[in-house]
Order: structure tokens, then sequence, then C-alpha cells
């Protein structure tokens, strides 16, 4: 028989027991929330120092750090190609700076954030570059969470451990618009009410390379329209789904909202820079063409593509060396109250005069006999023509300040036709040297469009490359009158860009002309 002192004691028994129960499920959902935090922060911070060290394998500052004269300069950044564990608290080499910049190997801490280059990657549809040695790297961060309740009914301690990985990968296809200065603000900038339509392509349409925030500008009120963007076009145009506007500085949204239509699939997005797609060709400067070209021959309507009834008489050009010669002390070509025919071949623009389409001109292809593919010349474009402007290059006696100006446009027609795809000149139509001198402002930019029509088919290359500086680069305006059009099929690759005006711009890439991209992915 129970004694009556002993009533209750189930009670008891059972309040504890619950108690018990409440604490570990309470205990439970506080530590898992806190661990599932603590996972979020590490793979971000894995993320972020994964990318950091792919960006510098790309930029090939993994093994030499960034010199002296660099901003910033880092010469404790180089990380090798050797696996290491960083050291808290002091480690300056790049992925472990990034790591402790997002929370995680501070001093005094437990974190262990370990550094490794695998040989290879299991990530399907990956194409490793072979440019780059190493071309994989990884970042594996552990830390040890204490936890809060569970401890009274389990281990004080847990693990979190997360893995990331990022490789410098090659693309069949480059962006339509690739700005490539590096520290330049606002290198994309937009004025007037331009508009830009790009067509199909691949999924990402523009990048802008710049880690200055803001790397793009927009101060006007036409629109860049990505919506028919992206590899579900059928080339016309009509079936794209949205193209991606890939920035590196930022800022974190388009300044101008309103003026980016993106489409159903398109984005705006902070995304790491991409490599020079056309670095590869005459990285030291193509050869140059030993004579001067043919002069200019009159050409009768419908004799050597000259139209039945031109507006402006027929004047057939051949590819050459157009240096400085009698009546053209300055060098190079302009095209004035004419109808030029365009030979295939490669146009080697020797001094300040540059490329010009001014008052009145027009420029075309050759036909008939004259239109005969180009396999003969020092550089051979095949069906098309490269226009090569030489600058007036660094070091050279002061010229004017629009010297050396690629400009095509100033109330004039221009349809010309670039390389075609199976030339050493990978589909290029205009390329600016390299070692030129900078081409920047209103004055003295490189220019395309203005009151007439313009169509090119060919891509256009104006950069610096390695040489490009805050002060020294090539920057292209893109600019027209109200009614002006143009249409480019083909790529943009150039240090800065701006729009001007009121022109319609319509971009597709060339399907006959793919080239090769490297650029930094997050794979795992």
């Amino acid at each position: 028989m129970r004694q009556a002192g002993e009533r209750g004691q189930v009670v008891i028994l059972v309040l504890i027991a619950l108690s018990l129960f409440l604490i570990g499920a309470i205990g439970l959902a506080i530590d898992a929330s806190h661990m599932y935090a603590q996972r979020q922060m590490a793979q971000a911070a894995a993320d972020a120092a994964v990318q950091a060290a792919a960006m510098s394998m790309l930029g090939k500052t993994n093994t030499t750090g960034y010199n002296a004269s660099s901003t910033p300069a880092c010469a404790a950044c180089a990380f090798g190609a050797s696996d290491f564990t960083c050291t808290n608290g002091t480690d300056g080499r790049t992925p472990c700076v990034y790591a402790r910049l997002s929370g995680f190997g501070q001093a005094a801490s437990s974190d262990v954030v370990d550094v490794s280059f695998p040989a290879t990657s299991t990530a399907p549809g990956v194409r490793l570059s072979p440019d780059f040695a190493p071309n994989l790297v990884s970042v594996t961060i552990r830390r040890t969470v204490d936890s809060t309740l569970m401890r009274f009914l389990g281990p004080s301690t847990a693990n979190v451990r997360v893995s990331a990985t990022a490789a410098c990968v090659q693309d069949d296809n480059p962006v339509p618009i690739l700005v490539l200065h590096p520290t330049l603000c606002s290198a994309l900038q937009r004025i007037g009410k331009a508009s830009i339509t790009i067509c199909g392509g691949p999924t990402q349409s523009i990048q802008v390379n710049s880690n200055c925030n803001p790397a793009e500008d927009d101060n006007g009120g036409g629109v860049i329209d990505l919506s028919k963007a992206g590899p579900n076009d059928s080339g016309l145009c009509d079936t794209g789904t949205g193209g991606i506007f890939g920035s590196f500085g930022g800022p974190d949204n388009y300044p101008n909202p309103a003026n980016l239509l993106l489409g159903t699939d398109g984005e705006y997005q902070r995304r790491a820079p991409i490599t020079d797609p056309y670095e590869d060709v005459f990285p030291s400067g193509p050869p140059i063409p030993p004579d001067a070209p043919l002069p200019p021959l009159a050409r009768a309507p419908n004799v050597d593509g000259c139209p039945a009834a031109p507006a402006q008489p027929c004047m057939l050009y051949s590819p050459g060396r157009y240096g400085p010669r009698p009546g053209v002390p300055n060098g190079g070509l302009e095209v004035k109250n004419e109808t030029a025919l365009f030979k295939p071949g490669y146009y080697y623009m020797d001094g300040p005069g540059g490329f010009k389409n001014a008052s009145l001109g027009i420029m075309m292809m050759a036909g008939g006999a004259a239109g005969a593919p180009d396999t003969t010349s020092v550089a051979p474009t095949g069906a098309g023509m490269v226009v090569y402007n030489t600058g007036p290059l660094v070091g050279a006696a002061p010229q004017q300040a629009d010297a050396g100006e690629f400009d095509v446009g100033s109330n004039s027609n221009a349809t010309l036709v670039g390389s075609d795809g199976g030339s050493v000149w990978k589909g290029i139509l205009f390329f600016q040297d390299r070692n030129s001198v900078s081409h920047t402002g209103v004055c003295c930019s490189h220019k395309l469009g203005g009151g007439g029509i313009i169509s090119l088919k060919g891509s256009i290359y104006l950069t610096n490359a390695g040489a490009t500086t805050a002060t020294r680069y090539q920057q292209f305006t893109l600019r027209g009158n109200p009614g002006s059009t143009t249409e480019i099929i083909g790529n943009i690759v150039v240090d800065a860009m701006n729009t001007a005006g009121t022109p319609a711009v319509r971009m597709q890439l060339d399907p006959l002309a793919l080239k090769v991209i490297t650029k930094v992915a997050l794979i795992q």
C-alpha cells in the first residue's frame, strides 16, 4: 500500500523528464540554427577566398604578387602553387586575406583555412584552361563551434567544415560587349538616349571588368535591351530569353534599372573579370606589309561592286601599308565625298592619320573579281578585311589630339565585313595597336556611328592590353543622330566605352567566328 508521503512523486519525475525533453528540443533548435548560420558564413568566406585565389591565378600574380607600382602594391599576397594552411591573423596571401575579411582565420581563433590545388576536376561540363598552371584551386575552412543548451545533454562542441573550388576555365563564346579596363570608374558610361539591343549569343551579354564602384554609369534615357539575348534566340532576335550583365566592381544594382531590360532569364550580377579573348592574336604586333597599296582606282557603276546609281563616285581601294605619302603626310586613310570599295585584305594604317569615314563618305566591300578572298597578303584575311591602326605609338612625336583614331560615321554610311572565321585574325574587323597612345574623352576616343547607317560584320578590338593604366587606355564611343542605326555582327572588346546622342545599336555574334575566352568560375 502506497504511503501518503509518496503521492505526487510520479508527477515530479514526469516534469523532470519533460523539462529535459524541452531543454533538448530548444537546445537542438538553437544550436542547429547557430550551426546553420556558421556554415553559411563559412561557405561565403570559402567562396570569396577561392574566387580571389583563382583571380590571382588568372592574372598570374599567384607566384609574383603585385609589384610595387601596382595599386595596391602587394608583394606578400603571392601564394604559389603548393598546398598550404593559412596562418591565422597575419597571413598576407590572397586567399587567406579574403577568408579573414569574411571573419575566418582571425588572430587567436582556432579556425583552419587550407588551400590546395587539385590536379583534376570532377565537375560536369568544366573545360579547364591549359594556359594556366595551376588552373584549379580549393579552399577548405574548418571551425569548432561551442554548443549552448545541447551541452547539457551531449557534446559541448561541433565542427563546421566547408569547401569551395574555383578554376580558370575556357568558353567558346565571348560576351558581345567586354570592357577590359581593370580600375577605371564608369568604364562603361551611357550619355544621351542611345539604345543598345543584343540578340542571341551566350548566357552573358555584357561584362565590365573594372574593380571600381561604380564600374558603369547610366545617365541617359535610352535602354540596354538584353531581353532577346542568350542561347535560346533563333538568330532573329525573337526567341531569346535574356542575357546577363556582369560587373566586377558593381554597384550591387544597375544604376538606372528602368534602362536595363533583362528578359525572363537575364540578370545584373557582380561577376569576376573575363580575360581578353584576342590576347593571343599577334601579341608582339602583326607583320607589316612591305609595300604601299595600289592607288585608288575609279570604278564605273556596276563594276567591282559599285552600285548602279552610287550616291558618290566609286573608288576601289587595295590592301597594303597606308603610311605617309604625297598628299597624305600623316598616313592612314580617309574616305570623303566618295564611295570606297574595299578589296578583302589587310589594311595597315601606319601613322597618325587613322582610319576615317568623313562627310558624305560611303564604305562598302568590293564585288566581282575585286572581291575575291585574300589568301596571299602578309596576314591573310579570307573573304573579309582587317584594318590595323598603329596609333600613333607611344614615344612618337606629339600629334594633334585626335590623331590615330578609328572614326567611322560623321553623316556617312558603311557596310564592311571582317576576316572570316578561319583566318588568323579570328573574325576581327578593327584592331588598334596595343602600344598606341591613349584615345579618350569627347575629342579623342574612337567613334562609330553618326548620321548614317553603319553595318559591320566583324569584331572591334581597341585596347592597350597589359599596358593599360589610369591615364592610358582606348575608349570607344557609339554615337548617332535620331534615325541613325548601327548593326554589329561580332563583339566589342575595348578598354572603356560610352554612348552619345541617340543611335540605335543592334548586336549579335557571328556563329561562324567563335573564339575561346578564359574566365574564372566557381565550380564546386
